[in-house]
């Protein structure tokens, strides 16, 4: 019987696959030849890119989590990564401190210490790991790598056991930038004298293993590390492991430390991975990742980014997760192809299987690739292969070793128009040997595995919709320090307190902090709504306690850039204690650039000190000032400066990595107001058509004629000081 249901199944997948194939491959499944054992596979969440999860209401707020970490249902995902909050925009908006200063600790603040336990709830032995992009300013002053931050770092573990009962397995250095090892050091003698069993993992650096001669060379650090890793090992955009070696990108050199890196004897991991997109483009950039970067780097666990796109679209790089869910007012979601990529791995191997060796993973000729993952009693195996790039259909032969010779093979197969099916037929070995030809532009598992689900085909998803308007908030429904609903700290942190008898919304963060090198930060604010609201008002009470403060008001925000310095495109209404007030308006980019002026210019080093900000504002009324040999560093500034009307209202924003921009923030009207200090004012700001008017406590302002920007998003702000605000309103007119 089981040699008719082989070619009997055999004839079904030659037949409905007749294209012919130019090549034939050949796959050995050696149970004796092991490879490095298999830590899973997990997804970050960080950079503000989860915030609108927790506003989804149940039953769909469980279901994405099932989807994310159920066993054997989705993504089956057993590590999950997030961001020790350090109040600096870290990719799509800010993530709260649990000191945003000296004096102060809080541990319920945010949603990643929610995350976490809903991730723990499904899967008890998910893998926790945890990392700073940033840190509040009061960390050493504005330096990072300081005796502030071990005990900051402790405290952060600490209180995650105390008050959420959650033992976080691993902490990493700094995102993205250059580790210290004095500071590795520290923090693992600081760990020890708090007793915490936390791993150290170093060093989030970019396709960079320099750690690893560190470590061969210094005993010490050798032994308080745990695990070695790096992000986007494979490059990205066309560099997407367009090779057969990572190093034929990167060069020699790359080639020389990453073989320390295999020397070194720690695991090997990638921090964290791309191709920050969700949809069946994005599934197949991943899958390439997940196969390749164990074929190439031996690496035995990949962290994607992000874990979901629960952000606004138009803020940061959108579309980034494994599934997109943010529209919570709706309820909507969707599970993307990017998620059932992940699910031909995590449904079919658990961490502590291995991987085989020995034609076991490779490369297809026709330019696929594959793995294969053994049990540790060696009594299942999968092979997981992408032929997504692939020229031709690929045939591959299967050589198939002792325990696996006689196996039951069941086969699942994802493409764009269908994810995660599992085909009909039961597939036998005839004498060992199996024979497949595989769709080109396809992801398969092949396994002797069984207990896979494709989620709940049963449920019934909401359609998306519209922001709601009318809508209203006085935040007195809310718990003391956690975030309203639907609001996105792009800046700053915007909680709410408790004033008196009241609950309003505060914002908490006294000064710019040591920023994370790709996201620098504007003033503090924060983003409402949908990104297609046209003719509304948006309407707020403010109170501002001290001399030479300000807010804002927002509306018809198209979008918000990472790295964000000035305040966002589209309209702005600033009042001051002073009684001033203008009409703002900031532009597209009118230059933008990268050279390295730093080092033809040694006294701009000046602007940037102790790593506490990563950008330099300066109008260019100053900048014409400059020398002409200095202005010419900055190519096309000089012509900028010519045409420019009103050079007080131009600006140009220089930033550490060597890049440079200038913006136009256009003043549509300015004037004076009864803004009354230390008293709450009523704040209004209005659009209808091309027409926008401001009100401060029930007075026009300015009245003013623009449609430079027709629609988006609504939004409230300050300077670099606390606001509080109360009673929102936004109305459609």
């Amino acid at each position: 019987m089981k040699t008719k249901n082989f070619i009997l199944s055999l004839y079904l997948i030659l037949s409905t696959n007749f294209l012919s194939v130019a090549t034939n491959d050949i796959v050995i499944i050696n149970s004796n030849v092991i490879g490095r054992k298999y830590e899973g596979i997990g997804s970050l969440s960080a950079g503000g890119s989860s915030r609108l999860l927790i506003d989804y209401s149940e039953p769909y707020r469980s279901q994405i989590l099932d989807y994310l970490f159920k066993s054997k249902f989705g993504a089956s995902l057993n590590h999950l990564k997030t961001e020790i909050g350090g109040d600096i925009n870290s990719t799509c908006g800010t993530e709260s401190s649990h000191q945003h200063t000296r004096d102060d600790e809080n541990y319920d603040r945010g949603y990643e210490w929610w995350l976490m336990k809903e991730a723990k709830k499904r899967n008890k032995d998910v893998v926790l790991d945890v990392l700073a992009w940033g840190a509040p300013s009061w960390i050493g002053n504005g330096n990072y790598y300081s005796d502030d931050l071990p005990e900051y770092m402790a405290k952060f573990l600490l209180g995650a056991k105390r008050v959420h009962n959650l033992d976080i397995d691993y902490i990493g250095i700094w995102n993205e930038r250059p580790y210290n090892v004095d500071y590795i050091k520290q923090l693992k003698k600081t760990l020890n004298n708090y007793n915490l069993k936390t791993k150290i993992v170093a060093a989030d650096e970019i396709r960079s293993y320099w750690i690893a001669k560190d470590i061969l060379k210094d005993p010490d650090l050798y032994n308080v590390i745990d695990v070695i890793g790096t992000h986007y090992p494979h490059g990205s955009g066309k560099n997407l492991y367009s090779g057969k070696s990572v190093y034929d990108i990167y060069g020699k050199d790359y080639k020389i430390v990453w073989k320390e890196a295999l020397d070194c004897g720690k695991p090997i991991w990638s921090l964290e991975d791309g191709p920050w997109n969700g949809e069946w483009n994005g599934a197949k950039g991943l899958i390439k990742v997940l196969i390749r970067n164990y074929i190439n780097a031996k690496m035995v666990k990949t962290i994607t980014w992000s874990l979901i796109s629960s952000y606004h679209d138009n803020i940061g790089i959108s579309g980034s997760g494994l599934m997109k869910a943010n529209t919570p007012w709706s309820g909507q979601y969707e599970v993307q192809p990017a998620l059932w990529a992940i699910a031909h791995v995590t449904q079919f191997a658990e961490p502590g299987w291995f991987y085989l060796e020995g034609g076991a993973n490779g490369y297809l000729n026709n330019g696929g690739s594959y793995v294969s993952l053994m049990s540790p009693d060696k009594e299942n195996v999968s092979v997981v292969i992408e032929t997504v790039e692939s020229s031709a259909n690929e045939t591959i032969r299967f050589n198939l070793d002792g325990p696996f010779a006689d196996k039951a093979y069941y086969l699942w197969k994802s493409d764009s128009l269908n994810q995660f099916i599992k085909q009909k037929n039961v597939l036998y070995p005839m004498n060992g040997s199996l024979t497949l030809t595989l769709e080109k532009s396809s992801i398969y598992t092949l396994t002797t595995t069984v207990g896979q689900q494709k989620g709940n085909q049963n449920l019934i998803i909401p359609e998306a919709t519209k922001f709601p308007l009318p809508y209203s908030d006085n935040f007195e429904s809310y718990e003391v320090d956690k975030l309203p609903r639907y609001t996105s700290d792009i800046s700053g942190v915007f909680e709410v307190a408790q004033v008196n008898n009241n609950k309003v919304l505060k914002q908490v963060v006294p000064s710019r902090g040591i920023e994370w090198m790709a996201s620098l930060n504007s003033e503090p604010f924060t983003v409402i709504g949908d990104s297609s609201f046209v003719n509304y008002s948006i309407s707020i009470d403010v109170r501002l306690e001290n001399k030479e403060e300000s807010a804002y008001l927002m509306g018809r925000i198209p979008y918000v850039r990472q790295g964000q310095v000035l305040l966002p495109m589209g309209y702005c209404l600033k009042v001051s204690t002073n009684g001033d007030f203008s009409l703002l308006s900031t532009m597209p980019a009118l230059l933008k650039g990268r050279n390295d002026f730093r080092k033809k210019w040694p006294e701009s080093n000046a602007f940037f000190p102790n790593q506490t900000q990563n950008s330099y504002i300066i109008p260019l009324s100053k900048v014409k000032q400059w020398p002409k040999e200095t202005i010419k560093l900055f190519n096309g500034l000089d012509n900028v400066i010519v045409k420019s009307n009103n050079l007080d209202q131009n600006f140009l924003i220089l930033h550490s990595n060597g890049s440079f921009s200038v913006y136009e923030q256009r003043r549509l009207a300015s004037g004076k107001t009864n803004f009354k200090e230390t008293k709450w004012n009523k704040l209004e700001l209005s659009f209808q058509k091309n027409s926008i008017e401001g009100f401060v406590n029930g007075i026009l302002v300015c009245k003013v004629i623009d449609n430079v920007y027709p629609k988006g998003y609504a939004g409230l702000g300050t300077g670099w000081n606390c606001g509080y605000f109360d009673n929102l309103k936004i109305i459609k007119k």
